[in-house]
């Protein structure tokens, strides 16, 4: 398919054959920001703080290569395309390259254009929705991000310009396009984020929220199988690129799994005609892709790529390449040679290598860390320090052997603080070091921090550090389980500035091998451990399939090896890949029996969201043919929407369970504060609307807050909730703080306002 500059739209590129329904694209590469750092904007035009924000150098060339592999491809998804837009913001360095893969034909990607081209991208879709052929939303970003709220926010070109009172807000809010566009009447959606999701003290101090572009439709013509986004980097995460390289290292492993290239052409799989690219093969091999470019530049960045799903679908079909065809010749009798063309390259016919060898070698490839201290040797250290001595994270000698440097052991042992969550009292009993080891390359330190969390039902522990002299500070909260010590792994970087001085730039925590801890340890979290590699260094499908097979939210709730920790991180992965039907009712079973670990009320939320939308796809698909709206467009903020809603049994249940929250606190794991924080959109608008009335009102306004101070310093990386300030300490109470109770009215039923 050949797709065609349209000569009255900027950067709108159709195929030859005009077509409504099919694949609708949008594209959008970012390099140069004028007025950030380094921008060619006037100095009277530069923003007096751009939060460290400067010039990108092939993102825009990354953007104008995957519109080159689209074109070439002529469709995604199991659909042709049908609109492409293109909006580029190159740098001097990539004009040259871009005007060859473009033809110069792009609009720019300042705010007002994105917003536009977004819109009408979104009425193309929709209007492609009554048409019997699929129907597929395409998105591709590269360019600069930030996250606030747990919220990606994708920046414009035009972001932070001083001379316009909305500088900051020239930005697209990610999640909140996700949500309309699934109700737009698509099939399917793909969309790849090439960003970093930094700190959020960046976004909250300058003001940087992105605009929620599109509204969400209350009628969808049909119902979409799976919406899939693949991220370039996890929260609080850099997606990183060098200067002179062809793509950014996301986009270059992006594109490389689409081509397929020979001679294995992997990731497609070859065994079929027409070779055929699957979502979760495409994760997987970006994954390993990104690692293998990031590790050419240095060994201590990591770069997580992240996939994001509703519902996740590993096996939604991504693209589609003609393989050789089956030989002409009859009975070995070859045509004429002048007739027969080169042969094409044999696909690759030997099976890929089981899943356990691929982990276990993509997993030894990134432990290239210096030798460091094992529990063995944290003992002893421990031991020669006499009885009663506790503070192996604050010991000057024991942490400087994991991290080298006198310059960051000191600033770590002066800001260390290891409290109870609740009382905000010193609980070094908490946290035990069980190792250590660390990397230096260039002028980054990367560590693995290994602790053992003891149980104590109802509590939490609270590990933060950094914030000395208005530095970076950040922290992570480990909730402490009910009757096993929870391994933890917290991920540590340092980097040395022009100044000299060491300053931490990132912490957040997961999962250590519970391999050499006692039998009781092994046994509850040694599945989880599997868990968690899989979907690090493969993808989210095989991840829940683990899960699911080893039944380990079962096992983790059951008789006395109950963890309800262990079964919350179970519950995230198999919501997360979209396994509800293996959740049965255990979500709400850890909300109700175990009312000191928050999550469990918000998994159940989230299942109960979930199940319903599921039942309404389902509903919508078993209509015969192809329904149109029969009422009077509604978008799903509207009040009267709202309040339909509310009432609905699933809505209900799931609104007093999330209200929990207004006494419980808010979730400590990454993925249930997530799940949180979305919820928290609707039932803010609950309680706006006055949808519900009464104590209820109260309380889920209550719970409102308590999500939205928590998510106002999330970064939701790693395993468990992680927080960053851009500047001075986190506190327990700042982030995980209850909201002051308000007097109680007399206690009356929800109610439709």
């Amino acid at each position: 398919m050949t797709l065609v500059a349209d000569l009255n739209t900027k950067g709108l590129w159709l195929p030859e054959a005009p077509r409504k329904a099919g694949a609708h694209a949008i594209i959008i590469g970012v390099s140069d920001y004028p007025h950030l750092s380094g921008g060619s904007a006037p100095p009277a035009d530069l923003a007096p703080d751009n939060g460290g924000l400067g010039q990108l150098e092939v993102s825009a060339k990354t953007a104008a290569k995957v519109f080159r592999w689209l074109g070439q491809a002529g469709e995604i998804a199991g659909a042709p395309v049908a609109t492409c837009r293109l909006l580029l913001s190159p740098r001097p360095g990539e004009s040259a390259d871009i005007r060859y893969l473009t033809d110069g034909a792009y609009a720019p990607a300042d705010f007002e254009s994105v917003r536009k081209a977004i819109v009408d991208w979104g009425n193309d879709i929709f209007a492609g929705a009554t048409e019997p052929d699929a129907n597929v939303a395409f998105f591709f970003f590269s360019g600069h991000g930030t996250e606030h709220m747990a919220s990606p926010a994708l920046l414009a070109k035009d972001i932070l310009n001083p001379r316009s009172p909305g500088g900051p807000r020239k930005a697209v809010s990610f999640l909140s396009l996700c949500q309309a566009i699934k109700t737009y009447g698509i099939d399917r959606a793909l969309f790849f984020v090439d960003a970093c999701r930094d700190v959020p003290g960046v976004a909250r101090t300058l003001n940087i929220q992105g605009e929620d572009i599109l509204p969400p439709y209350a009628y969808p013509a049909r119902s979409h199988d799976a919406l899939l986004c693949l991220q370039s980097t996890r929260a609080g995460g850099s997606a990183y690129q060098v200067p002179g390289d062809p793509a950014t290292i996301f986009g270059e492993a992006v594109i490389d799994a689409l081509d397929g290239p020979p001679p294995s052409h992997r990731p497609y799989d070859t065994t079929v005609i027409p070779w055929r690219l699957l979502f979760k093969e495409l994760e997987s091999h970006v994954k390993q892709k990104v690692r293998e470019l990031l590790s050419r530049q240095t060994a201590t960045l990591i770069q997580s790529v992240v996939p994001y799903g509703d519902p996740y679908d590993g096996d939604m079909l991504v693209a589609e390449k003609e393989g050789p065809l089956p030989g002409v010749a009859e009975a070995g009798v070859p045509p004429p040679p002048s007739t027969v063309p080169p042969p094409p390259p044999p696909p690759s016919t030997a099976p890929p290598p089981p899943l356990e060898s691929v982990i276990a070698t993509r997993s030894a490839e990134i432990t290239g860390f210096r030798p460091g201290l094992n529990l063995a040797a944290v003992n002893a250290a421990v031991a020669s320090r006499g009885a009663g001595f506790t503070g192996e994270l604050a010991d000057f000698q024991i942490m400087h052997d994991i991290l080298i440097h006198e310059d960051i052991t000191i600033p770590w042992i002066e800001t260390l603080r290891i409290l109870d969550a609740k009382t905000e009292q010193p609980a070094p009993e908490a946290v035990r070091l069980a190792g250590g080891r660390s990397q230096e390359v260039g002028k980054t330190v990367t560590a693995w921090i290994d602790v053992l969390v003891t149980p104590a039902q109802g509590r939490a522990a609270w590990i933060g550090a950094g914030g000395e002299n208005d530095s970076p500070s950040f922290a992570v909260v480990i909730p402490r389980d009910l009757e096993v010590v929870t391994p933890v792994r917290l991920d540590v970087a340092f980097e040395k500035k022009v100044t000299g001085k060491w300053t931490m730039t990132a912490m957040s925590a997961r999962l250590h091998d519970p391999a050499g801890h006692p039998a009781d340890v092994q046994q509850m979290w040694a599945a989880l451990w599997d868990v968690q590699r899989t979907e690090t260094f493969s993808d989210l499908s095989h991840a829940g399939m683990l899960a699911r097979d080893r039944a380990v939210l079962e096992k983790a709730l059951a008789d006395k090896r109950r963890s309800p920790v262990a079964a919350a991180v179970a519950a995230t992965v198999l919501i997360r890949c979209g396994a509800l039907e293996q959740l049965h009712d255990w979500p709400r079973n850890l909300a109700d029996w175990f009312p000191w670990l928050p999550d469990g009320a918000v998994l159940w939320a989230e299942t109960l969201l979930r199940r319903d939308d599921l039942a309404n796809r389902m509903n919508l698909a078993a209509r015969p043919g192809v329904i149109a709206p029969s009422k009077k467009p509604l978008l799903r903020d509207d009040a009267a929407e709202i309040r339909r809603l509310i009432v609905k049994p699933a809505y209900d249940e799931a609104r007093r369970y999330f209200a929990l929250l207004a006494n419980r606190g808010p979730p400590l794991l990454a993925g249930s504060l997530a799940m949180a924080v979305g919820q928290e959109k609707f039932f803010s608008r609950v309680v706006e609307t006055k949808a519900v009335t009464d104590q209820p009102q109260h309380d889920l306004k209550d719970a409102c807050e308590v999500v939205r101070r928590a998510a106002a310093y999330a970064v939701s990386c790693g395993l468990f909730a992680a927080f960053a300030s851009r500047t001075g300490e986190l506190s327990p109470h700042a982030v995980l703080g209850q909201p002051q109770r308000r007097a109680q009215p007399v206690a009356g039923r929800a109610s439709a306002a």
